[in-house]
């Protein structure tokens, strides 16, 4: 099966069928939504997609050991919200406040901050997505048996 199906596939089991994903196919959607969310809509758009994942998914960056991914997240996280639990209400307020951040001449030290994170998230999120050819080869090719490689989470080691 190519890859394009298989998302498709993955996608449609999240979003129509409800289904809670684990192991191989979990690592890959997990992987591939952290990169796209935030590739094409910036840390903002992590966060207004993925605020409810956010702990799973930082779980999971560390578990694959992209610790300086997670570390980017947690600092933006920290820079947006603080210590207030992310929810759609705490998202939509930091989400206004940033917008009219933008809107002035001089950005805060918060946005500077946040565009500086950004720049390093888009040069090593890439990381990601060679992770999941490589996961999405070895569920293809192999038995789900547990097993690591070089110290980083696989597929069959969740």
């Amino acid at each position: 099966m190519d890859f394009e199906t298989y998302w498709t596939n993955l996608v449609h089991r999240v979003f129509d069928e409800q289904e809670t994903l684990c192991g191989p196919d979990e690592l890959i959607y997990r992987l591939t939504s952290i990169y796209g969310e935030t590739m094409v809509n910036g840390i903002f758009g992590y966060f207004d997609q993925r605020f409810l994942e956010y702990d799973h998914d930082l779980r999971l960056l560390r578990a694959c050991g992209y610790n300086d991914i997670a570390d980017d997240f947690a600092k933006a996280r920290h820079l947006m919200f603080g210590e207030t639990p992310l929810s759609e209400e705490s998202v939509n307020e930091v989400f206004e406040r940033l917008a009219e951040d933008e809107e002035n001449p001089s950005p805060s030290s918060e946005s500077a901050e946040l565009d500086v994170i950004y720049d390093r998230l888009i040069e090593r999120l890439p990381q990601l997505l060679v992770e999941r050819i490589r996961s999405a080869s070895r569920t293809n090719s192999s038995s789900r048996t547990p097993s690591k490689s070089n110290g980083r989470v696989t597929p069959r080691s969740l």
